[in-house]
């Protein structure tokens, strides 16, 4: 069963995700991150602390994620990574375009 669900702490919105980041969650990410944006929530964090596995389709999200946030004026990072997603983020070099908290507090902290 894909779990992803959004909630707010103060004026950022996040987006927790608890499934491998592939293809179809991708797509519901994808969904409410444009939801979310297009509603004015411009600070924006993936919470990837559930998630174990991440693909190409994933990578493709995250990259549109932080295309469409910095289009609409919004600023994009993602919190939590484990060993292995933030290891695939390295290894493409996304992490040269999107900032990586540890944390989801520190994350939220960021855009103080």
């Amino acid at each position: 069963m894909k779990k992803l669900r959004s909630f707010k702490r103060g004026a950022v919105s996040i987006i927790a995700v608890d499934d491998p980041l592939m293809e179809e969650i991708a797509l519901s990410l994808r969904e409410t991150a444009d939801e979310l944006l297009a509603g004015g929530n411009l600070r924006l964090v993936v919470d990837m602390g559930g998630v174990p596995y991440i693909d190409s389709p994933g990578l493709e999200t995250l990259l549109d994620l932080h295309a469409l946030a910095e289009d609409q004026g919004g600023t994009f990072c993602l919190a939590s990574p484990n060993t292995l997603c933030r290891d695939i983020i390295t290894a493409t070099r996304l992490d040269k375009l999107v900032l990586i908290h540890p944390t989801v507090d520190e994350a939220c902290r960021s855009f103080l």
